[in-house]
């Protein structure tokens, strides 16, 4: 399914890229790139003498960029000067939509002073439905927060791209979503527990025509898992054809069959607010370089080539996770050391690859097998 769901998307991308010369993408102004604003003055004089002047101001269009740059489309309705005034790092106004939002949603922004020239966070409302046999209609309400960095284009990209990915992989499962409490169409349904010594071929050629009993939570929980990994492949294939800047982190609330859904990579967080309790219930779990730390030094183990430069082979980074930063004189000294087996502390002596080799997780960052310092990908879901 993963692959179909990708290959779908990745010719839709082709096919739905959208014209480099338009000055909006999706019914949203473009908010201005304060350095590369063009302004022209163009200077008449009337008979009497007056002088008018003219001033045109122009957004930079990028023809190598698939999603120009642009704020989400909830924010529809402000002009471009509106977006180069909420764009100053001495007022930092809280932007809000103009428009009410499905289901009471509520939404703002501000940028903070000093950080960046453009706000790189993306926000996507999406409401759908998902459409079966004999008539079968299932809503769903789709909400995402996307936390670029280091560049706008990921967070845009996948604030127009993963709500789709995602329809399409739960139109996939929606005959076992409708099927889920009885048998799944046209195959035998029963829970499968663990073979015993004395199984013959037959029951083995059975079990090739048993499928596993789901759950709903399963299907939907596995159909956002999918997206975000498909989505994930998608930025990576087209980075060949498009300049795709950045990173970006995702959160996604996703109300569909009277539940709710939460998946998230990266450090965006959602929270549960219950009227009468006086705390948000969490319903995300961060992904960082420390908590995702022995499952990274781990791979770093099984797979030491990732570790490597991809074309001289020269070994770039260290596995170890160290107490602090060590200099040659260190070497021979004593340190403290994680490694993927161990949840506390060890001590060891400093060599020489510690002082030259790059540590994996350092700080806020990962260390990925490209060399670039990018923010973790994972999943969470609940």
């Amino acid at each position: 399914m993963l692959a179909k769901m990708l290959k779908r998307k990745v010719s839709r991308s082709v096919m739905e890229a959208p014209d480099p010369s338009a000055l909006n993408v999706g019914g949203t102004p473009l908010a201005p790139v304060l350095e590369q604003i063009t302004e022209s003055e163009t200077k008449t004089k009337t008979e009497n003498g007056e002088v008018h002047v003219k001033v045109e101001i122009r957004s930079p269009v990028d023809p190598d960029v698939q999603y120009q740059y642009q704020r989400p489309d909830l924010l529809q309705g402000y002009s471009e000067a509106d977006w180069k005034d909420f764009a100053s790092h001495f007022k930092r106004p809280v932007v809000g939509p103009r428009a009410p939002l499905p289901a009471e949603i509520g939404y703002a922004e501000a940028m903070n002073a000093g950080k960046s020239k453009l706000n790189e966070d993306q926000a996507t409302v999406h409401e759908g439905q998902l459409k079966g046999m004999n008539g079968v209609i299932i809503p769903y309400l789709y909400v995402g927060v996307f936390d670029g960095h280091g560049g706008a284009g990921a967070a845009v990209k996948v604030s127009k791209d993963l709500h789709g990915i995602l329809h399409e992989g739960l139109e996939d499962v929606l005959p076992y979503m409708v099927s889920v409490n009885k048998p799944c169409p046209n195959v035998e349904v029963e829970e499968l527990s663990s073979s015993s010594d004395d199984d013959n071929d037959d029951d083995e050629e059975e079990d090739e025509f048993v499928e596993m009993k789901m759950t709903l939570d399963e299907l939907i929980c596995g159909s956002l898992e999918s997206s975000f990994w498909a989505m994930d492949r998608l930025i990576l294939n087209d980075k060949a054809k498009y300049k795709i800047t950045g990173g970006t982190t995702a959160v996604v609330a996703l109300f569909i069959c009277g539940k709710l859904y939460v998946a998230n990579a990266g450090d965006s967080r959602a929270a549960l607010y219950l009227p009468g309790h006086s705390t948000l219930h969490p319903m995300s779990r961060d992904h960082t370089p420390f908590s995702d730390r022995q499952r990274i030094q781990h791979i770093a183990y099984q797979r030491p080539e990732l570790t490597r430069h991809p074309k001289t082979k020269e070994k770039l980074y260290n596995r170890h996770l160290l107490s602090r930063k060590v200099t040659k004189d260190d070497i021979g000294s004593t340190v403290m050391y994680k490694d993927f087996y161990m949840s506390g502390w060890s001590c060891r002596d400093v060599s020489s690859d510690d002082v030259h080799l790059l540590p994996i997780i350092s700080g806020k960052h990962i260390k990925t097998s490209f060399g670039k310092r990018q923010r973790l990908q994972g999943f969470h879901s609940r």
